[in-house]
């Protein structure tokens, strides 16, 4: 018996429908993909699932056999999910958060057992590897490291339900992951479906949706656009059945890489460090370079690109321009030439409820601003129309929300903010390609590309093996207490990437 099946789930805002899916069928004892262009209905659909939305009337579906009564309640119903935008209290501990959704060590005058609530959360992060005290903050871990915490709550979650068959639903859980993390999250969700249950993944990553998926669905328009099994089927057929035309080969969209890296143009930014978390010796970013940075969780690349902007202390690290070492702060930073793409772009990148026109110009204020400081908001518009037509964003007007839009254009957005800035020099961007579809990677890791001229440069830093293979003309592998490892030419693949970052005997040396 299937655990769960959708025979219709539809969902309109405003009248206008977003999904309209039918024939889904959620068996134990297999991993689903589900994949989409953004916009394709995919977060509706998980929404639906963890009782977040309530289906337009006419929705029927069967939940382990029985009717299923909109909205669904995920806590009974056993069904998990682990949302793309994390639900952690950051400045509470591991073990706290897991307090949120846990109730079963009390005493019998409901007091709180915390060695046993802090051995059970110790365990369940031990099933998804990584090993944090569960004391610790959730402020002091990295965003991978946050990301397996909500991954192992939820894992606890659903193991301990009572239903003999429960579900598992993940949007976008390897986004901020290295390679070595990936796997063990998908060894997780296999041992969920091993022992009865089920798990559903939203990934855009199409290899790491081959390696770990059964069967897939892909959604386009709202509604099911493509079924079959997850490593039997064409990349291409799927890809197509996503956008309705196969994307263009990674080659005809990159531009040229420099033909031999180690061809020094105009020397832009020097990195120096020797720290034991984040040794990247000495690095050298010349005009015309897109240098990447990566390593396992905890290496030092997610936390390298705010040191450089000076948004962290800048413990152990040298940052040095052609105006000399850097000793302040952000502000410091732009004026020497440099910028950034954080990865946490709803917090840290953008203002959600401001429009694409407020997001895209608050970049130019010191450029477009007349006598007494008074802004031209025609130039404004005017600039920011430009900025959607060269960058096709989907945006129904500069006057849209910036939370209204998936996230590629969003990233669009802020890509084009930063380097239409006219001293950006430096751009240094922190897992560029996370949560955006296909299409969006391609046209993102292309401006990444073009941007990289004679006189500018990009480091790109993040766990993204694929991308860094794809557009880098280096990349820079750190590893703990030794020195790093330095892969361009024929030596850069994603294998290579992977296997220095987990140090096999196949590394290359």
């Amino acid at each position: 018996m299937a655990i769960l099946e959708l025979d219709r789930v539809s969902k309109s805002f405003d009248r206008h429908t977003v999904l309209d899916a039918r024939q889904i069928s959620i068996r134990p004892g297999y991993v689903y993909g589900l994949l989409g262009a953004n916009g394709s209905g995919k977060s509706t659909l998980v929404k639906a699932l963890a009782g977040y939305h309530a289906p337009d009337p006419g929705s029927a579906g069967r939940l382990r056999g029985q009717p299923i009564h909109w909205p669904l309640r995920t806590a009974s119903s056993g069904i998990a999910v682990v949302p793309q935008d994390q639900a952690l209290a950051v400045e509470m501990s591991i073990v706290d958060n897991f307090l949120v959704t846990r109730r079963r060590y009390r005493s019998l005058i409901g007091r709180v057992t915390w060695r046993d609530e802090r051995g059970a959360t110790s365990d369940s992060l031990r099933r998804v590897g990584l090993h944090r005290s569960p004391e610790d903050t959730v402020a002091s871990l990295t965003a991978a490291e946050r990301a397996l915490v909500e991954i192992a709550r939820s894992l606890e979650e659903i193991l301990l339900t009572k239903v003999s068959s429960p579900l598992l639903i993940l949007d976008e859980p390897t986004a901020n992951l290295a390679q070595n993390d990936v796997e063990r999250v998908f060894a997780a969700t296999r041992e969920i479906a091993d022992q009865g249950g089920a798990v559903i993944i939203v990934n855009h990553r199409m290899s790491e949706v081959r390696a770990s998926c059964d069967y897939l669905y892909v959604l386009r328009d709202g509604q099911v656009a493509f079924r079959g099994p997850g490593n039997g089927s064409d990349s291409t057929e799927v890809v197509t059945a996503m956008f309705g035309r196969a994307v263009a080969a990674s080659a005809s969209r990159m531009g040229e890489k420099q033909a031999d890296p180690a061809a020094r143009r105009a020397l832009l930014l020097r990195l120096s460090s020797f720290a034991e978390m984040s040794n990247i010796g000495n690095v050298d970013v010349s005009g015309g370079e897109v240098v990447g940075i990566t390593g396992l969780v905890g290496m030092g690349q997610d936390i390298l690109p705010y040191q450089i902007m000076g948004l962290r202390k800048r413990k152990n690290l040298s940052v040095a321009t052609h105006g000399g070492v850097l000793g302040g702060g952000p502000l410091e930073a732009c004026a020497a030439g440099l910028a950034l793409l954080p990865a946490d772009r709803p917090t840290a990148a953008f203002w959600p409820a401001g429009t694409v026109l407020e997001n895209y110009t608050i970049g130019r204020l010191s450029t477009s601003t007349r006598r007494l400081a008074l802004l031209s908001g025609r130039e404004h518009r005017e600039a920011t129309m430009r900025m959607i037509s060269d960058w096709n964003v989907q945006a129904d007007s500069p006057d849209a929300a910036m939370r209204t839009l998936s996230g590629g254009n969003q990233q669009k957005v802020q890509i084009a903010r930063a380097i239409d800035r006219q001293k950006c020099t430096v751009l240094i961007a922190h897992e560029p390609t996370q949560g955006i579809d296909v299409a969006a990677r391609r046209e993102v890791l292309s401006a990444l590309r073009a941007f990289a001229t004679m006189e500018r440069a990009v480091i790109v830093c993040g766990a993204d093996y694929e991308a860094l293979a794809e557009v880098c003309d280096r990349v820079i592998v750190l590893k703990k207490g030794s020195a790093p490892v330095t892969l361009c030419g024929s030596e850069l693949s994603e294998e290579s990437i992977a296997q220095c970052a987990m140090d096999t005997a196949a590394a290359v040396q």
